[in-house]
């Protein structure tokens, strides 16, 4: 949670690098997916 919120306020701040916005890219896909999947697990 920490770390969440470091990274939140790099974004804030306007002073994050293209590396920070790649993991953030990262993170936000493997939330997609992981509530897609777990979306479409409990449907089957």
């Amino acid at each position: 949670m920490k770390y969440y919120k470091a990274v939140l306020n790099k974004i804030a701040s306007h002073n994050y690098t293209p590396r920070d916005g790649l993991l953030l890219l990262i993170v936000i896909s493997l939330l997609f997916f992981g509530t897609a999947f777990g979306i479409i697990s409990l449907l089957w």
